[in-house]
């Protein structure tokens, strides 16, 4: 990514500008204020024929300009789609943490209700073993006779 910028930015800045000395007022005006750096007026001209040093941008090489670009453009493109992965699986991961706390919630209220339900047996009522319910706890005080 630093390397994209990097190669944009040298696009503006490498190599010399280049000057045009002596040119008249009309030579001056016909290059575009855009490529222009700048624009000085020479020390010997006359006011009757003024003479102008011109400095000029640097030309890029529309090749090379190109290359920068799509350079810089595949980079962000790479930061975008790793961020958006990174993001999104923490969203997911997110996601099933909350459900594995609801499902093991949802099954301890189960478990909870389970053992709080009271199931009608036989002897219950009185302590016994609802297999015992029907078998005397003592044997008789009269035997039958």
């Amino acid at each position: 990514m630093v390397l994209s910028v990097f190669l944009v930015g040298q696009l503006n800045f490498a190599g010399d500008p280049r000057v045009l000395e002596n040119l008249s007022g009309a030579a001056a005006d016909a290059i575009p204020i855009d490529e222009q750096l700048s624009r000085d007026l020479e020390d010997d001209s006359s006011d009757a024929d003024p003479r102008y040093t011109v400095t000029l941008r640097r030309t890029t090489n529309p090749a090379v300009e190109n290359v920068a670009l799509q350079l810089l453009t595949t980079m962000s493109t790479l930061v975008v789609a790793v961020a958006a992965f990174y993001f999104g699986s923490a969203s997911v991961e997110t996601a099933h943490a909350r459900e594995r706390d609801d499902r093991a919630a949802a099954q301890g209220n189960l478990r909870e209700e389970q053992d709080e339900t009271v199931i009608a047996t036989p002897g219950a009522t009185t302590g016994a073993k609802p297999d015992q319910s029907a078998v005397p706890t003592k044997p008789p005080d009269n035997p039958p006779g």
